[in-house]
């Protein structure tokens, strides 16, 4: 996945998509890594990309973490839920 989305081309589509198809799984942790890796590889995540990976969070019931993003993204003056 690193090499995947090392290359410039990424965009904040191919990354919510791909945070979107983790979290359809049981891959939370790797939805929660792919949200970092948006801010490294600077393509700043949108409200779909937290809401996505909030999503995840709680559909495994990991709550402290999905709370924590939900926090991280007001930081970020995202209006929770404005889709």
């Amino acid at each position: 996945i690193n090499r995947l989305f090392s290359k410039k081309t990424v965009d904040v589509v191919s990354f919510n998509a791909t945070i979107k198809a983790c979290g359809k799984g049981t891959h939370w942790q790797l939805s929660t890594y792919l949200l970092k890796q948006m801010v490294i590889q600077e393509v700043s995540p949108d409200i779909i990309s937290y809401n996505t990976a909030i999503g995840s969070c709680e559909k495994e019931s990991q709550w402290h973490l999905a709370l924590h993003l939900f926090e991280e993204m007001c930081s970020v003056l995202l209006t929770p839920g404005s889709i």
